[in-house]
């Protein structure tokens, strides 16, 4: 058996922590079967930890992301770890919706699998014959047994986020010893770091604990908690201070662990990093402006017709003049720069964030320099090297906060779309998807009810007929009265007075279906200050960040955290740093529910 297949054996049973395996074929369908002991049943006098209101959240494992996992092997070897990662192992991972967080969506697939031991394998080869994140004692490319131990040590601590185990060290040292015996030094040390290097330990992040029979929950242990916040809050493994923490066993202290939040939190992002982002694939972001790209839905842009929508600017405008790449690249960097600066050098308010009067631009352009202000933000466009001085100024067309911001308006291009967002994201209200009947064209839809009319109609007079078929109207009556402020932007964001046709664009609108917020909403500018102010709007930002943290919607024994951060959020005035704060540094969240198979 190859290295390489023995490799992919040992990782293989572990995708199936988060799915089944199938038997299709096997056996007789109609046979009567014994039922099947619990492989995993509780013990004996475990009890169900907390209440059904009040429990803590599940143990599991946790697959890393493409860009999570890149991440420790990128710092061990940097100079032998493969370019490009990230997108490397991206192209065979399948993402949670719609935030990547979701370790019940990532797969583990046998493609990607193999990908990993191929990386392990070629840096364990460059390690080998460099030296490089190796030892010193094996900088030569070989490593007695004394030497070997040193070198699990490096390598579990960097790739593994934690010490190895006893157990997990001797399997590591006999592993090494019968290699040594077939292929000598240097190969029994490619094949240790290989190990290590593919190991389900460097792939997946572990919130399973260690039971308390008494209360029935596992509580986490400091290195659990230090890769939970690590890579929550910076898509990183923990950094020193982190890493010194938990093996000071000081992280389930509740003060050392806000503490430690508040210190990764404080870190401002540089501009530059946002700059990275290019409209397709997020670069490493800190994990609150990651958060607001995947909430946002910004991804949605990289298939905007943006050639197309480009085309339909009005004459000299300076968007006609950018590349379709560029201009998606800037459309996803715009709304994360805004909230980087409402975050960090403002309130951090989510009133802000919805509702400000103001927007980030870049620098002044010098005299003569061509000045580019498509959608009244960034004048200096990130066309070339980043530059990551900004500046703030008031906005014009009366544009509010991030959902009139152009990367919003084009990852959401329609009527529909907007106000399904709102009405998704804001509200918590889901709508389902349209039966698979409906007619979906709305070109279509036009031409049919132009001739059932025999004459031109609006988009909005379409949009009136539409909602009188009963399939259609129960999902766009949620939808539509809270896309109809938007019309008043183009599907590339640029501001409009009418329609194509010259049709008169009505953009009064209405909130309904919610607790407090209803009323109707004349234009964009209104909507986003009601919904900038709206109690309904914070309590479902509160569940929306809790999804993105703990990559799972909240479920009935997650009431009384809700209950509880949702009351620091009203008592912080709407900070949605200090939100985060006492979201991660929870009392609730230093244990798990253990999963038994009942």
């Amino acid at each position: 058996m190859s290295a390489r297949l023995a490799s992919l054996l040992l990782l293989v049973p572990l995708t199936a922590c988060s799915g089944t395996l199938s038997r299709d074929g096997e056996g007789d369908p109609g046979a009567p079967t014994e039922p099947e002991a619990p492989e995993n049943p509780r013990p004996p006098g475990v009890p169900v930890p907390g209440s059904d209101d009040c429990r803590p959240p599940p143990a599991r494992l946790w697959q890393l992301d493409p860009r999570q996992l890149a991440s420790p092997l990128e710092q061990i070897a940097p100079d032998v770890a493969p370019a490009g990662l990230a997108a490397r192992f991206g192209r065979t991972m399948t993402l949670g919706a719609p935030f990547s967080s979701r370790p019940d969506i990532q797969n583990a697939s046998t493609p990607f699998l193999a990908e990993l031991v191929d990386v392990a394998r070629a840096m364990a080869v460059g390690m080998v014959a460099t030296g490089e994140g190796l030892p010193p004692c094996a900088a030569d490319g070989a490593a007695d047994d004394a030497c070997a131990d040193e070198v699990v040590d490096r390598l579990t601590r960097s790739a593994w986020r934690r010490p190895a185990t006893p157990e997990e060290r001797d399997a590591l040292r006999a592993a090494h010893q019968a290699a040594r015996a077939e292929h000598g030094d240097a190969g029994a040390l490619r094949v240790l770091a290989q190990r290590i290097l593919s190991a389900p330990a460097t792939l997946f992040r572990s919130e399973l604990g260690r039971l308390d029979p008494e209360s029935g929950a596992a509580e986490l242990s400091d290195h659990e908690l230090a890769d939970w916040l690590a890579y929550t809050l910076t898509d990183a493994p923990p950094d020193a201070e982190l890493a010194a923490a938990a093996d000071a066993g000081t992280l389930r202290e509740r003060a050392a662990l806000e503490a430690q939040v508040r210190r990764l939190l404080a870190r401002e992002p540089a501009a530059a990093e946002v700059a990275d982002l290019d409209g397709r694939s997020p670069a490493r972001l800190h994990g609150l402006l990651r958060f607001f790209h995947e909430w946002l839905e910004l991804d949605r842009i990289k298939d905007a017709p943006i050639a197309e929508l480009r085309r339909a600017a009005p004459e000299g405008h300076p968007v006609r003049d950018r590349s379709p790449e560029s201009l998606g690249r800037w459309l996803a960097q715009e709304p994360i720069l805004f909230a980087r600066q409402v975050l960090w050098e403002d309130d951090a308010r989510l009133e802000t964030l919805l509702g400000a009067d103001w927007t980030v631009y870049g620098r002044t352009p010098a005299d003569g320099e061509e000045e580019f202000d498509t959608f009244n933000t960034l004048r200096d466009y990130y066309g070339g090297e980043p530059r990551p001085a900004v500046e703030t100024g008031p906005t014009a067309d009366g544009r509010r906060g991030l959902l009139m911001l152009g990367g919003f308006l084009v990852a959401h291009h329609s009527t529909t779309h907007r106000g399904r967002w709102i009405r998704e994201q804001l509200f918590c209200q889901p709508v389902p998807d349209p039966p698979p009947s409906v007619d979906n064209n709305l070109a279509g839809v036009q031409d049919r009810f132009e001739e059932e009319a025999g004459e031109p109609l609006s988009p909005r007079e379409v949009r009136a007929r539409h909602l009188g078929d009963p399939v259609c109207a129960g999902c766009h009556a949620q939808t539509d009265p809270l896309g109809y402020p938007f019309d008043a932007f183009d599907s590339l964001g640029l501001p409009r007075e009418t329609w194509p046709g010259g049709f008169s664009i009505d953009t009064a609108g209405a909130i309904e279906g919610t607790a407090s917020t209803d009323g109707a909403v004349p234009d964009a500018p209104t909507l986003a200050e009601r919904l900038a102010a709206s109690a309904d709007v914070r309590a479902c930002f509160v569940r929306r960040l809790f999804t993105f943290v703990h990559g799972r919607a909240p479920e009935a024994g997650d009431a009384c955290v809700l209950t509880d951060l949702e009351a620091r959020f009203e008592a912080s005035d709407g900070d949605v740093r200090e939100l985060l704060v006492h979201m991660l540094a929870h009392d609730s969240n230093r244990t798990r529910t253990p999963q038994w198979d009942e």
